[in-house]
């Protein structure tokens, strides 16, 4: 992934403006930004490119991504499945920052999907952090990624 790409969600209620907006964040170069292409089961419209527009697939294979959590977010309406690619995702942020337009739930989803993956990190590192006493050396990791690289350098220069 480019280190310093991210993700830019834009939410809103169906008619809002959100694809509008999107358009116009795109003409704007100093974003090096591009839209993500979603994933649906709808049928194209009249003028509508796979891989452009939409990644158009049938209901089978959207519900065998479901079932494989091969989305970061997805939903149901009007009777067709609409939803964010993990791997396209993957993909997009190796080039650029990356737009995403989602309805209402479909952040919700992530916003519920991010706070369980805290929660999971967190209760891993409550289980791990009793085993801490056995290290030769703890370092407290800071925001500086510099600082704890030099300091990490100086404890091994010290031991060799």
């Amino acid at each position: 992934m480019k280190e310093d790409a991210a993700l830019i969600i834009i939410s809103g209620v169906s008619g809002v403006g959100k694809s509008e907006v999107m358009k116009r964040l795109l003409t704007y170069p100093e974003l090096n930004s591009q839209r993500l292409i979603t994933t649906t089961t709808r049928l194209p419209r009249v003028g509508e490119i796979n891989g452009q527009d939409y990644y158009f697939v049938s209901r089978k294979e959207f519900i065998e991504g479901i079932i494989n959590n091969q989305f970061l977010e997805y939903v149901e309406y009007n009777d067709n499945y609409y939803g964010t690619s993990l791997n396209s995702l993957k993909k997009s942020l190796l080039r650029k920052n990356v737009l995403l337009i989602v309805d209402v739930r479909g952040f919700q989803k992530i916003k519920e999907k991010r706070e369980v993956e805290i929660k999971k990190r967190l209760a891993i590192a409550e289980r791990e952090t009793p085993f801490a006493k056995e290290y030769d050396y703890i370092i407290t990791v800071n925001d500086n990624l510099e600082e704890v690289a030099a300091e990490i350098k100086k404890k091994v220069l010290d031991l060799i």
